[in-house]
Order: structure tokens, then C-alpha cells, then sequence
């Protein structure tokens, strides 16, 4: 389960099965929340992310302007 809470706070939550894709919109930061966000891929901006090492089950996603 997937849990995004965007800057608005509204929340979307999502089960994510294996080898499957999901986006997630709304307004910026965006607040990511899994049980197991290291065994995840994510892709923000178009680029993938690394989850920092010290993340345990949440990390924050800020716009930046190009």
C-alpha cells in the first residue's frame, strides 16, 4: 500500500502490485508513505529517484522549476 498525500492534503492511497506502474497528482510537496519504500521505483520530473538510505517508511517530493 501506497499512501501519497499531496500539498492540498488530499490523501490518495493505493495497493501496488508487483511490475505495475501508478501516478499520483495533485499539488506540490507531495508526501510518499510505504511500508517497504526501498523496494520501490520511483520516477519524479521524468527522472528516476533514489530513496535516500536513512528513509524509512516516508519521503517528501519537492517541485523544482527547470
Amino acid at each position: 500500500m501506497v499512501c501519497v498525500t499531496d500539498g492540498s492534503g488530499t490523501v490518495t492511497r493505493q495497493q501496488i502490485n508487483p511490475d505495475q506502474g501508478q501516478s499520483f497528482f495533485g499539488k506540490a510537496p507531495w508526501q510518499v508513505q510505504a511500508a517497504s519504500l526501498r523496494d520501490l521505483q520511483f520516477f519524479f520530473q521524468g527522472a528516476r529517484i533514489t530513496v535516500p538510505r536513512n528513509a524509512t517508511d516516508r519521503i517528501e517530493l519537492i517541485e523544482r522549476s527547470n
